[in-house]
This record gives C-alpha cells, sequence and structure tokens, in this order.
C-alpha cells in the first residue's frame, strides 16, 4: 500500500517553508502532533524541493509503515476513555 509515498515530519515553525504545490497536503489539513510542534508532509515520488531544506534539521524520510508506527505513539494520538478503559481495567 502507498508503495511510492513518503513522509517527512517537520517541526511547525517550518510550514512557512513548504510550497503546498508539490505535497499532498493543505496548509489547513495537516495533522498535527498531540502538542502542536510537529506536522506530518507527505509526497510521492522523489523529494520535493522544499522539503530539501529540511534536512539540515536532519529529519528523514519514512515509508508508510514507519509513519503509520509513529502516529500510533503517544506524541500523536490520544486513547480514548473507552480505549483507556479496555487497556487499564
Amino acid at each position: 500500500m502507498y508503495k511510492n509515498r513518503r513522509f517527512m515530519i517537520i517541526p511547525t515553525s517550518e510550514i512557512f517553508s513548504i510550497d503546498f504545490s508539490e505535497v499532498f497536503e493543505e496548509e489547513d489539513s495537516l495533522r498535527y502532533s498531540l502538542d502542536k510542534s510537529k506536522t506530518i508532509i507527505k509526497w510521492e515520488g522523489d523529494l520535493p524541493d522544499c522539503l530539501i531544506s529540511n534536512l539540515h534539521l536532519n529529519k528523514q524520510v519514512l515509508t508508510y509503515s514507519e509513519i503509520t508506527s509513529i502516529i500510533a505513539g503517544d506524541e500523536w494520538s490520544e486513547l480514548t476513555e473507552v480505549a483507556k478503559k479496555e487497556w487499564f481495567e
């Protein structure tokens, strides 16, 4: 699934550097970490020019399976009250 799709997590302070015509997002549809300090950018094929500058921030290009594992973590997802009951009771 999404064999050619790639992802990068960037600080929200770097959103200004994104050319949204080169990626699959629009600024108003970005997914943010729970603390709003990071966001995910996705594209297919070669690394978009607008993301090359983010490589100096030691950001890595992630695959679909890598990003789904990351966003399942505490930094990106909250357990709902129902899930908390199921996990902790």
